[in-house]
């Protein structure tokens, strides 16, 4: 989840400047974006070299080759890789959602309510941000001119794509596998 975490605040820095049009000339300067972006990234790959260190000194031999494979710096760029594409495809999703609706909004601004408000959820610690996100989201869209009556309805279309579908597609699939083991059983 760590990696989730690293591509949500990647795309809230790229987008933030879209929905607020911040006046400070370092935030509208694409390079500032990029060269952050790119600092980010590099104390980030530090800090999982110390991370590793220290691991060391705590975990068994047996399980380390497996924790430095996860921390490598080529396993961290391949997994927030595929984490911003994930969250920028539900961003884009969120975006085609109040566009065919009418809402009036740049793809950046809809990607940015839907990152910014999982982010905010998540940092609620329930149990899937359970409403944290919800009403952030909302009020992300309400920022941006989006009416209550549009934006509450569609964040909940939004959430039962991304959260709902993915559960209720796990417990399918955990039935599935329940009931062909009791199979093999019998």
């Amino acid at each position: 989840r760590i990696t989730d975490l690293i591509a949500v605040l990647i795309i809230i820095l790229i987008n933030i400047n879209l929905v607020l049009q911040w006046k400070n000339q370092f935030a509208n300067n694409t390079n500032f974006q990029i060269n952050f972006v790119l600092i980010f990234f590099i104390v980030f790959i530090f800090f999982c070299i110390f991370l590793k260190k220290i691991l060391i000194i705590f975990i068994k031999k047996n399980n380390l080759q497996y924790i430095k494979l996860l921390l490598s710096p080529l396993c961290l760029l391949q997994a927030i890789s595929l984490a911003l594409i994930a969250w920028s495809l539900e961003g884009l999703s969120f975006f085609l959602l109040l566009r065919n609706i009418g809402v009036n909004i740049t793809l950046g601004g809809a990607i940015l309510a839907h990152t910014a408000g999982g982010l905010l959820g998540a940092l609620s610690l329930i149990p899937g941000g359970l409403g944290v996100t919800e009403l952030s989201t909302i009020g992300l869209l309400k920022i941006q001119n989006v009416p209550l009556l549009i934006g509450g309805p569609l964040t909940l279309i939004i959430r039962f794509m991304t959260l709902w579908f993915g559960t209720l597609l796990g417990i399918v699939f955990l039935l599935f596998s329940i009931n062909q083991t009791h199979c093999k059983i019998k």
